[in-house]
């Protein structure tokens, strides 16, 4: 399920309205030069027939990168910017088996080669899928949040987990996805010093890597023993998904490990980082912690996907209900 994310809209027609705003918004970071940016925009809103259906916001994301890191190579070689030069064999060989080679592991190097060859047949006329139902190209549905049951059933399979680096990183993973909310890059950078335990629970300093800003997170109860445990006997810089390692790994190279572990031994559920987080703000509304609340924990700076969220939510009995109103 890794790479699968919830749709801008469960109506295909809305979420397709909202990804072509999401690609007009679309600047580059930093900001590409107006005819630059426009080719890109124009590239993603002429392939979105090829995403999984209905069109997610990840997938509208990483085609924008994608695309964007391909322009810049093309812009570094002083290449015309056309579809016919741009997406022609021999540029995306170029890209992909000599720029990408140098510049990141080989399963970012597959993921890209993988989208950009989806994309140069979708503006060729070509398509693997149906346009107007496509099937999701993962096991499952776009992903849904996990129940209680089987957040615990994944704690049981990831302390099964044969390789103890492999259980060590899963477990972490799952605390922290479900404890605290944290997303894959923040997830590879967290060390022990980032973690205090005290009487009032566990909180965590997470630093968004982005833009650096630090926000502390108090970690849902029921994930607090096992943050706890990750965190016994390890100096202040130990990362807490390897304490071992000594420089941080891509993030293609832990995904592809993730993957890896989860074909080996299959869990209950399948999972990725954004799926346990996605899990962990559920559970928080479901607590009825407050949406600013959940805003500033989640780093968020709109209600756009807490209000998509809603729909996953488990609804309160009648009397719950009516004591909730009561106040």
């Amino acid at each position: 399920m890794a790479g699968r994310g919830l749709p801008f809209h469960p109506d295909a027609e809305v979420a397709r309205e909202m990804a072509h705003e999401k690609i007009t918004r679309f600047k580059g970071q930093p900001a590409l030069p107006e005819a630059e940016r426009t080719f890109v925009q124009e590239v993603v809103r002429d392939a979105l027939f090829i995403a999984p259906q209905p069109i997610e916001k990840g997938w509208v994301g990483s085609s924008l990168s994608i695309v964007t890191r391909l322009v810049r190579f093309l812009s570094e070689e002083n290449a015309p910017l056309t579809r016919e030069h741009a997406f022609s064999q021999r540029s995306l060989n170029r890209f992909n088996h000599v720029h990408m080679a140098n510049h990141a592991d080989d399963g970012t190097q597959r993921y890209y080669e993988s989208r950009l060859n989806l994309i140069a047949a979708a503006l060729k006329g070509v398509t693997y899928r149906d346009k107007k139902n496509q099937p999701a190209r993962s096991k499952d549905v776009p992903v849904t949040p996990l129940t209680p049951a089987q957040e615990a059933a994944l704690y049981v399979w990831a302390t099964g987990v044969r390789s103890p680096k492999r259980r060590r990183r899963m477990t972490a993973m799952l605390a922290t996805g479900l404890g605290v909310g944290m997303q894959t890059g923040e997830f590879m950078e967290a060390r022990r010093r980032d973690v205090e335990i005290t009487d009032s629970g566990v909180h965590v300093r997470i630093t968004n890597i982005h833009n650096g800003a630090e926000r502390t997170v108090t970690c849902r109860r029921v994930w607090e023993d096992v943050l706890r445990d990750l965190c016994k006997d390890l100096a202040p810089e130990a990362l807490l998904m390897e304490p071992s390692r000594t420089t941080l790994m891509s993030e293609g190279s832990h995904n592809s490990m993730v993957s890896r572990t989860q074909n080996e031994t299959e869990p209950p559920e399948w999972i990725n980082q954004r799926r346990l987080r996605l899990t962990w703000q559920v559970r928080l509304l479901e607590a009825g912690v407050p949406i600013p609340t959940i805003m500033k924990a989640a780093d968020v700076v709109t209600t756009d996907a807490l209000t998509r969220l809603m729909l996953y939510v488990t609804p309160q009995t009648e009397a719950d209900a009516s004591a909730s109103l009561r106040g």
